[in-house]
């Protein structure tokens, strides 16, 4: 089955759900996917809780869904659902068969994001699905597809087995792949003032790098035709929106495993990356 198969995209009608759904209906119609749109009722941004009246409630619901969805060209099945929205999305996804999930994020960081909490970094967390997210600073779908996908690595030592999801996307865009791999200075080799240490450091572990991402591109997607590796030094987060300000790319594709990555990384790389990349995010859980 193909990961455009069927795409699922949770709105809550706000600015970025229109904006999620926009990149629904283009991936529809480029890709052939078929979609749902679904609305929790946790997710109320229309008017306040739930009504004590749930059959008024729904039906005010319907009728902002056809609202809402007035605008779009494809065609949508919709679902209204009552529960827990990170719940319902999940279950949603299993009930449907959705192959993806696209959906935006308000981008709330810092105390906001603490306090609020983000349905779609739960999701990002936990689902079995590939899920592209839409930022509020993500340009409109473009009239002319970029054809290459920046692959952000924060380790070099992954399994290629893991990454059968990614040359799938790969192919069905039909683009080509730029790996890139930031060396934060917070890693050991550079844990101390970036101008106390020798810029050949630099340029050999570049190097270094370089013929690794590129051995381990080959080993992911079996090709090395149009295959870019880059190394940066910095801040990781940093590092990879500055390529995806670049204008280069379709789309970003990020590894995302429940435990030992997210935990770790979430609020200083992933996080960051899906509340301010101007590109779609695209992340597939690896373990």
């Amino acid at each position: 089955m193909r990961v455009f198969e069927k795409i699922l995209c949770p709105i809550d009608f706000s600015e970025t759900s229109s904006n999620a759904l926009l990149w629904a209906n283009y991936f529809a119609r480029r890709y052939g996917s078929s979609i749902v749109v679904m609305h929790s009722l946790e997710m109320n941004a229309y008017g306040g809780p739930v009504s004590v009246d749930y059959g008024d409630t729904v039906s005010k619901v319907q009728n902002k869904m056809k609202e809402f969805l007035a605008p779009f060209s494809e065609p949508f099945e919709t679902i209204i659902t009552t529960q827990s929205a990170a719940i319902e999305i999940a279950n949603t996804t299993t009930k449907t068969g959705a192959t993806m999930i696209i959906m935006g994020t308000h981008g709330f960081r810092g105390i906001s994001h603490k306090l609020i909490g983000s349905i779609t970094e739960e999701l990002v967390r936990h689902s079995n699905k590939p899920i592209i997210t839409i930022s509020p600073y993500c340009s409109a779908p473009p009239n002319h597809a970029k054809t290459r996908i920046l692959l952000p690595l924060e380790h070099l030592d992954v399994l290629a087995d893991s990454y059968k999801v990614f040359d799938q996307i790969v192919q069905e865009t039909q683009s080509s792949l730029s790996l890139l791999h930031v060396v934060g200075y917070k890693e050991p080799a550079f844990a101390t003032k970036s101008e106390l240490i020798p810029f050949n450091t630099f340029t050999l572990e570049a190097e270094q790098t370089n013929v690794a991402l590129m051995q381990l591109g080959k080993a992911m997607v079996g090709r090395d035709e149009s295959l870019e590796t880059i190394v940066d030094f910095g801040d990781i987060a940093e590092g990879i929106l500055k390529q995806a300000n670049t204008g280069r790319y379709g789309y970003i594709l990020m590894g995302a495993k429940k435990e030992n990555f997210l935990v770790r990384f979430f609020d200083s790389v992933v996080y960051p990356v899906l509340c301010e990349s101007p590109i779609p995010v695209i992340t597939v859980k690896t373990q």
